[in-house]
């Protein structure tokens, strides 16, 4: 039999209550042409009743009319439901049933205990009887209790949980153990100074959790957060041991300086690069000014909140983590053969006016090998210089328990990375200690120890670097000869020799950090806590470099010497800095009436930061195994001393609402002090606003519950700002120097270049962020969108002054930039049977423009002005002249203007867009856009049985990339790509990718959308494949887990970049230059007992 009734909220039954039966209400009453469900609500109105019925069984759309004059209630219900076979019953707490009349009424009283998963009772779980509004909900200890037909069903609900349904049967006690969503609703999320739950959240934050990050087999956590989360860019820039070449940025380029968020670790800011990601339990990404504001002035990046592990009471738990990775190059470019080589230097001489390099007597020796010292077989840099597999290895082992008192986690790590490069290496050393100590009920306090050293070996960087110098080098160059003797291009280069510390020197660098974190948290009284917090960073630098003497000589004429040092070097740089922290926080918890969920906080922050830095430097040592500064040159030696100190000082505070986990409030505020800034303009107020409305936890709503889990709209408006500017800028700069002369000799003297900037303040940035959350299928499809425009407004500028005073620019609050954007994340989780799978889609896009730089600018960087910053346009938006082609001998003929006066056919064709007659600067314009677009990635989890699967594929749908320095110089020195080879202008090839090749020539190189690519790529970021062994087969050992895994990062990459040879990650700014990331195969295991 299916019951449907509607049952009042308990407490509103006990209100209302009259202390007197309604049986004898008498009512006037005239209602023509009604429906029964109009019918009963007026009747329920005037007779303080509330009528519960199922909308299938009573026929609430007929048409009825009913007219009374002071008659008796219950002779007006038996006159308006008789005709209808319906039957009624008033009971005690005035709540009228109707039912069909051939059903018997039987209302019984049922209570009971709500709880999740853990046995922890749950304030404020909706329970109704099925297909119902109305109902009761459950109190502050989790329990509850209403009237329902005995053998009705009732409908438990709660945000974060699945909805159960569970028949009543006649059971006067029902306890219910809620399950929760497998959309994660109800995980507690790592916030500004505490925590919250992820279903109450008002603002726009993004989570990853600790299996997330173990799935990624990442060496670090760059590795870790890319493309894990939307809005967050990470751009890994380079596989060089050791080295950070990492930039992140949140929802796009918000000023002209530093775009880096600010990471804090524990509680505390911490450098990121060397956290070991096995540590990590969780990491909240805050983009939006409302989730940001708590921390003011360092936070208008955005934040990046990592938390690491903690021990659990309970046995000693040991986990062992190891895996070995074999490094390759991601890309490299191809070579041309032999002959099309040598035909090709030919054809750039000649096209300079020169005599051709090579005979064609030469040319066939090259061809025949039968001299391969002096007719070297056409050699390919990357395999000479380039280590295949070069291993890169990493050990990391846990120790966690405890008991009541105490619970303690240990972590170790080692990692040893070789370089892609001969003699760069790489070892790190890690420990990290958390303890947990609980000193009462009332008190706990936590004691951690962070401990890293590490060690960094590389050959130093000569000229314009290695990767360089292997596009540019002749491959007809001998790397080395049989006696060991380097072999030198024409133009002095050999990319092996460079890889060499007897040729390009060595720098020895050693860093150590200690952080200790000291906590405590009392429980004043119920919902009122204090906690206090000091911490202080440690950080140790030393760095050794040495460039010695050598020389190179002719192979076949010893006295000959093609490459030299004739004076050694040496440099040596020490720094030592201190970062401390204390953050004191009082914070107070309430619920009234088991509907108003209020939370407050309060708190005061001080950081001091201070560093002193040593730098020595000699030359001209007596030979290179006594590079000892005391032992150089005396006339050339230089120390430098630099010291710098800055502090902050802020008190913060936020004000959290909920009614009924319905409609939340929250407030936010910081009121920051900084010394970097003058004292009359050193403190800010920082303020955020943020609500949020949980439509499907409204009664409306009850019906799509079951498709439509949840569904929440937000919005937030606040305000960060941007202390990072350079130290002391409020003092007059004075330099030391020859700036003066006495009788024609130069005297050091003192000289004033930099006005003090007086009214220097904060950079701001306001943000609005509009954003939906939205939940299906009990879970298994989520999704979040979020809208979000940023203005930040008092840009640091140099302003000029007139030249007459002598004086540098004066840096001034005068610029503004506005990023508007938006943010989509789709999540797919299911299991059929033994097959479990879970998908996770992030997309977001930004539009950047600089709105003002009042009066100043363009402001231009990298070689020959290839970024602008300017009004209207992106920041770094790519600059050039356009062009049209390439140039014609009708062009030349009919005099179009050229860059050069030599220019011939094959040269490449600027446009005159001013129309003067010329080519200069001023036709150059915009072409295109540096800030990567529609970046996204793709996150695929897959299980069944024993076996796991992870992948993550991550790109950028738009982005434009200059491609400049040794790609393009098409001849002008000894290297050519096959890329280049392939298709440059002849006279019988007019319609090609590369101008004519010219030796010695720079007019087809300068910036030009000419040399822009499509710098858009999808790349299989990681990928990995793993096996856990059945715990029967374990537990014969003794090993409670064992799961082994191959796999492998960058391993497929769809990019037009690729024929280039060119990484799809390249930086921009470095196109010509750089060390690419890697692509690595790996495996390895995790061991638990």
């Amino acid at each position: 039999m299916k019951w449907c009734f509607i049952l009042v909220l308990a407490g509103c039954l006990q209100a209302a209550a009259k202390g007197y039966s309604q049986r004898n209400v008498r009512l006037t009453l005239d209602l023509n042409d009604v429906t029964l469900s109009k019918a009963l609500s007026v009747i329920g109105k005037k007779s303080d009743l509330r009528f519960l019925y199922s909308n299938d069984l009573v026929p609430v759309n007929r048409l009825v009319a009913v007219h009374a004059s002071d008659k008796p209630l219950k002779d007006i219900l038996h006159d308006l439901l008789a005709d209808m076979q319906l039957q009624y019953r008033i009971l005690e707490n005035d709540v009228v049933v109707i039912a069909p009349a051939s059903q018997n009424i039987r209302v019984m009283r049922v209570s009971g205990l709500v709880t999740d998963s853990s046995g922890t009772p749950l304030v404020g779980v909706s329970i109704k009887v099925k297909g119902t509004d109305r109902g009761t909900v459950t109190g502050g200890d989790g329990r509850y209790a209403l009237e329902a037909p005995e053998d009705a069903s009732l409908v438990f609900s709660y945000v974060g949980f699945q909805t159960m349904e569970v028949p009543v049967n006649g059971r006067q006690q029902i306890n219910v153990r809620l399950p929760e969503n497998t959309s994660g609703l109800n995980e507690v999320v790592v916030v500004g100074y505490g925590t919250q739950k992820k279903i109450s959240l008002t603002t726009a934050v993004s989570t990853i959790d600790a299996d997330q990050v173990a799935a990624r087999h990442a060496p670090n956590l760059q590795s870790s957060l890319q493309g894990m989360a939307p809005g967050l860019t990470v751009w890994d820039q380079g596989g060089e041991p050791g080295a950070n070449n990492t930039s992140f940025n949140i929802r796009g380029v918000t000023t002209l300086g530093s775009t880096a968020p600010l990471f804090i670790i524990d509680g505390v800011e911490q450098a990121y690069y060397d956290i070991n990601p096995d540590d990590i339990a969780s990491v909240s990404v805050l983009k939006d000014a409302a989730s940001t504001a708590i921390y003011g002035s360092r936070a208008a990046n955005g934040v990046i909140l990592i938390t690491t592990k903690r021990a659990k009471k309970g046995d000693i738990k040991v986990r062992y983590n190891a895996w070995l990775d074999l490094q390759n190059l991601v890309a490299e470019p191809e070579h041309m053969d032999t002959e099309s080589y040598l035909r090709l230097q030919n054809l750039a001489y000649e096209n300079r006016g020169s005599n051709p390099l090579y005979t064609e007597e030469d040319i066939q020796h090259y061809v025949s090998g039968d001299d391969r010292l002096r007719y070297p077989v056409p050699n390919d840099w990357y395999n000479q210089v380039i280590r295949k597999n070069a291993p890169w290895h990493n050990h990391s082992l846990q120790v966690s328990g405890g008991g009541e008192k105490l619970t303690t986690l240990l972590s170790a790590r080692y990692m040893d990375q070789e370089g892609i490069y001969p003699n760069r290496n790489m070892q790190r050393y890690q420990l990290r200690l958390n303890n947990n100590f609980r000193v009462s009920e009332k008190i706990n306090l936590n004691a951690d120890i962070k401990l890293r050293r590490q060690d960094r070996y590389t050959t130093n960087q000569v000229g314009s670097g290695i990767y360089h110098y292997m596009i540019h080098a002749s491959q007809l160059t001998v790397p080395r000869y049989p006696d060991g003797t380097y072999g030198v291009s024409k133009q002095g280069r050999n990319p092996l020799a460079y890889t060499d510390p007897a040729i390009a020197g060595y720098t020895k660098s050693s860093s150590d950090n200690a952080v200790i974190n000291l906590q405590g948290s009392w429980n004043i009284v119920r919902g009122l806590k204090f906690n206090t917090q000091y911490a202080f960073e440690v950080e140790k630098y030393d760095d050794l470099k040495q460039w010695p003497t050598y020389e190179i000589h002719d192979y076949w004429d010893p006295d000959v010497i093609l490459s030299n040092r004739a004076i050694n070097e040496m440099e040596n740089e020490r720094t030592k800095s201190l970062q401390q922290t204390w953050n004191n926080t009082l914070t107070y918890d309430l619920l009234l009436a088991d509907k108003h969920d209020i939370s407050l906080l309060a708190g005061y922050s001080e950081i001091s930061f201070d560093a002193d830095e040593l730098l020595a430097r000699g030359r001209d040592f007596y030979n290179n195994d006594l590079l000892d500064l005391g032992q150089g040159d005396p006339l050339n030696r230089t120390l430098n001393n630099v010291y710098e100190d800055w502090g902050l000082r802020s008190y913060f505070g936020r004000m959290r609402y909920g009614f009924r986990n319905r409609y939340l409030l929250e407030f936010n505020m910081r009121y920051d002090g900084s010394s970097r800034f003058p004292a009359g303009s050193r403190y800010t107020f920082f303020p955020s606003f943020s609500a949020a409305w949980l439509i499907s936890e409204e009664a409306f709503w009850s019906r799509l519950k079951n498709t439509v889990d949840l569904f929440k709209i937000r919005g937030s408006y606040g305000e960060n700002g941007n202390q990072n500017i350079g130290l002391y800028t409020y003092f007059d700069n004075l330099s030391f120097g020859n700036y003066y002369s006495f009788n024609n000799v130069p005297a050091t003297g003192v000289l004033q270049t930099v006005f003090a900037s007086q009214d220097l303040t904060w950079e701001t940035t306001t943000q609005t962020n509009i954003g939906l959350d939205a939940s299906f299928l009990n879970g298994k499809l989520g999704l979040t969108f979020d809208w979000y425009r940023k203005l930040t407004k008092g840009i640091l500028l140099e302003l000029p002054i007139p030249g007459a005073v002598g004086l540098d620019p004066v840096a001034a609050n005068a610029g503004r930039v506005q990023n508007t954007g938006w943010e989509l994340q789709l999540t797919h989780r299911n299991h059929i049977n033994d097959f479990r799978y879970a998908l996770t889609f992030n997309i977001s896009d930004v539009k950047n423009e600089v709105l003002d730089l009042a009066g100043t600018g363009p402001y231009y960087s990298l070689e020959k002005n290839r970024y602008v910053i300017t009004e209207g346009q992106e920041i770094n938006a790519l600059w050039g002249y356009q062009t049209g082609g390439l140039l014609t001998q009708e062009d030349i003929d009919k005099g179009y203007p050229t860059f050069s006066a030599d220019a011939q056919p094959g040269d490449i064709k600027y446009l005159d867009r001013n129309g003067d007659g010329k080519i200069t600067a001023s036709d150059q314009t915009v072409l295109g856009s540096s800030i990567p677009h529609w970046t996204y990635g793709l996150n695929i989890d897959l299980g069944w049985r024993n076996f796991d699967c992870t992948m993550l594929w991550q790109g950028v749908g738009r982005q434009d990339m200059m491609v400049w320095g040794a790609f393009i110089e098409n001849g002008s020195w000894e290297g050519f790509t096959l890329a280049m080879g392939k298709d440059y202008w002849t006279p019988e090839n007019t319609d090609a990718r590369f101008p004519r090749p010219q030796k010695s020539a720079n007019k087809n190189t300068e910036p030009s959308d000419w040399w822009v690519l499509d710098a858009s790529y999808l790349r299989l970021k990681n990928f990995q494949l793993g096996y856990t062994v059945p715990k029967q087969v374990l537990q014969r050992v003794g090993i409670d887990g064992l799961r082994f895994y191959v796999g492998g990062t960058n391993l497929l990459t769809f990019s037009g970049l690729k024929k280039w040879g060119m990484d799809a990650e390249t930086p921009a700014s470095r196109a010509g230059d750089f060390y690419q990331q890697v692509k690595t195969y790996s495996a390895g295991l995790n061991l638990d007992f």
